[in-house]
């Protein structure tokens, strides 16, 4: 209790006036305190809210996250050459964040979707129960459409044996000298069993998602 006893004494009178009119961000903004040190200074000294009151600034608090859910993050994308020079540009999310395996992760409709599944749907429509959205680009962060593709647990690792992805994709000699790829949203070519550094494309697009 003692932490309080500073700023208490001349800040506890306004703080009992104004409980039922104001909320704990509010007060805390009034006192030049966080919403943190009310709610424990009202737990310390016990001084509670009328029952009504508590009601009204949890139907506030719920429509202002409402609000906030109608008000849609862009998707924001660069376009990179893909490895696979006949389809063209991976599109590399710029404005969401990402898990360790590269895979993109978006909010929408107070639900959380992968990427390249809510971009493929919002392309192509509906994906059947139990169906995985695979890259034709083996780029996880690409949420282009066209490099999207439906299939089985069976169709995708089909389709990682063929294009050899997997732990031994960057060892010597899997690609031949010359080749050029598209590795986290750079260019690289091998030269002398090595990926050499070429460039990083940044130009950034959005998405009308």
């Amino acid at each position: 209790m003692r932490q309080y006893k500073k700023w208490i004494e001349g800040d506890l009178n306004f703080i009992k006036k104004n409980i039922n009119k104001l909320n704990n961000i509010e007060l805390g903004e009034a006192l030049g305190r966080n919403r943190f040190d009310i709610h424990n200074v009202t737990s310390v000294y016990k001084i509670k809210r009328d029952k009504e009151i508590i009601k009204k600034f949890r139907i506030e608090l719920n429509k202002k996250r409402e609000g906030k859910e109608k008000r849609k993050k862009p998707i924001r994308y660069k376009k990179v050459l893909c490895q696979y020079p006949e389809l063209g540009y991976c599109w590399i999310c710029t404005s969401h964040s990402k898990d360790n395996a590269g895979y993109v992760y978006i909010r929408r409709n107070k639900k959380n979707y992968v990427m390249h599944r809510y971009t493929y749907e919002k392309k192509y429509g509906f994906i059947p129960e139990g169906l995985f959205v695979c890259h034709k680009c083996d780029n996880p962060s690409c949420i282009n459409p066209d490099h999207l593709f439906v299939g089985s647990k069976r169709d995708n690792a089909i389709d990682m044996v063929q294009k050899e992805r997997g732990g031994n994709q960057f060892k010597k000699g899997t690609f031949p000298e010359g080749t050029v790829r598209v590795h986290g949203g750079c260019k690289h070519i091998k030269k002398n069993g090595k990926w050499v550094y070429i460039k990083k494309l940044i130009e950034v697009y959005k998405c009308h998602f």
